[in-house]
């Protein structure tokens, strides 16, 4: 199974510099204030960006998309997660998590920390990096943290941690 977390630069960049080297991947994962703000009056009258970008990443990559992003409805701002699958897109909201199943396999995702799961692979989605020590290793599989600055990847109680924009991941089943 393979992930692509983009945690740095602007969905533009990612666009121009890292889509065109992305093949067959299984989950896309952009961190806040990466992808546009998903502004709800446009999206429903068709004229805004985000659902036509994720629908059109949808369409190339032939996976799902989660954006941890921002929700402007009526003036009013709130973090949510966007889900693009099979060219529909859903507004989530971010104190939720959201079950996945990619090859046979169960993804969890959500913006806190999970230490214990029984999901093929958890991602958090959080704000600033947290001690990641003291995970069971017999009740976590795989786990990604993403912050502002990058990705840790915990397997097994050992830490590997990426400070790239675009982070790739390949866990082996």
């Amino acid at each position: 199974m393979k992930f692509v977390f983009v945690v740095g630069g602007s969905y533009k960049g990612f666009y121009i510099n890292q889509l065109s080297k992305i093949k067959r991947v299984d989950l896309v994962v952009f961190n806040q204030d990466i992808f546009y703000e998903f502004d709800y009056v446009k999206e429903i009258s068709g004229q805004g960006v985000v659902s036509s970008e994720l629908v059109e990443l949808n369409q190339k990559l032939k996976c799902p998309i989660l954006v941890y992003g921002i929700l402007n409805k009526n003036g009013e701002r709130k973090k949510c997660f966007i889900l693009c699958i099979k060219q529909k897109v859903s507004i989530i909201n971010n104190a939720k998590d959201i079950y996945l199943y990619i090859k046979n396999k169960l993804v969890l995702l959500g913006n806190k920390i999970y230490k214990y799961s029984r999901a093929f692979a958890t991602i958090s989605m959080i704000s600033t990096n947290v001690e990641c020590q003291n995970f069971d290793k017999s009740l976590l599989k795989s786990a990604f943290v993403c912050d502002k600055k990058g990705v840790t990847y915990i397997k097994s109680g050992k830490i590997y941690r990426k400070f790239k924009k675009c982070c790739y991941f390949t866990l082996k089943k």
